[in-house]
Formats: structure tokens, sequence, C-alpha cells
């Protein structure tokens, strides 16, 4: 199905897409399509209240990590626009695994190359099979949520980030301390 594509090198697909249907051209078609999606990076931007939350934890001494279905060639980019590469203590893109979300496997990488205690790590998620990742490595997760979507993966939901930046140094059911 189209959601376990998620996340995956869009080469890798197009390569098992068009030797499957014993097509040859699949590299033009990637091409087109990776210069559409660098085209609209410009367009993107931070969720709001993305660059208060990062202060915040900072400020508390907590470290932070990225997750990403995305090529790290994406992401670097894209946080060294908006914030201090150096805040990250790691940057997990899709080429660093081999199973993409919702399979756990992301966050278990992330979890060894950072060397974060599952019981002590949060991961905020905007998508439903981030959360479903992120449950199955055991982690609690927060859902960046702003529509509401009726899902019972997380475990909290936030319409925004600044939700989480106003809980930061206060016990919110014994999880952000």
């Amino acid at each position: 199905t189209v959601a376990e594509l998620a996340g995956v090198d869009d080469l890798i697909i197009a390569e098992n897409l068009f030797s499957a249907l014993a097509l040859n051209s699949y590299v033009k078609i990637v091409e087109e399509k990776v210069a559409l999606y660098e085209s609209r990076l410009d367009r993107n931007s931070p969720y709001p209240g993305a660059a208060e939350l990062i202060d915040s934890l900072l400020s508390e001494e907590k470290n932070i990590s990225i997750c990403s279905g995305s090529p790290r060639k994406y992401i670097v980019p894209f946080v060294r626009e908006y914030y201090n590469l150096d805040s990250f203590t790691k940057i997990i893109g899709s080429e660093d695994y081999i199973e993409h979300k919702p399979s756990p496997e992301p966050y278990l990488i992330a979890l060894e190359d950072s060397n974060f205690d599952p019981s002590c790590t949060i991961v905020i998620e905007d998508s439903i099979d981030g959360c479903t990742a992120a449950t199955e490595a055991n982690l609690t997760v927060i859902h960046l949520d702003a529509y509401y979507i009726n899902s019972k993966i997380p475990d909290y939901r936030v319409r925004s980030l600044n939700e989480i930046t106003a809980a930061i140094g206060t016990e919110v059911e014994g999880i952000i301390s």
C-alpha cells in the first residue's frame, strides 16, 4: 500500500515499481519528482512555536534529536535555516534505516545512536505512522494534531507546540519535568 512507502527513498520506490512493470525510465520521473519537491522546500516553515519549544528544552538542558522520514539532505538545510544545528544531539534521516515508519526501527536506531533512555524520552510526532512507530518502540508520544484526528495511539495530544512549551519545567502526569 502507499502507506507502507511513506519515508522510503523515492529512487528505491521507482526502481522497484518500474522493474515490476518492466519499464525503464524511472530515473527521469524520480528526478522530476525530486525537483518539484525541492522547489517547494522554500515555502516550508517550522511549526508555530517550534523555536520557543527548542529554546525551552535547551534551557532545561534537555537533549533534542530529529527522527524523520525525509533524507538528511533535506532535513539539515531546513534545520540550519531556522535553528542552530548544534542544538540537536542527533539527526536521523531516511537513509539511516531500512524499515520506515510505522515500523519502530527509525526510533530504535535514534535511541541507540544517541544513547537516550527510552523511559526518559518523549517523542513529538505529527503523523499517525510516526505515533505508531514511537509507540511500538515503547516511547511516550505526544501527537501534534491540529485537527484532532481520532486516534487512540498517542499518550498525549496537543493542538500546538506552545502547549508543550507551557508545560516544560512542570509535572504533566509525571512525564515532562
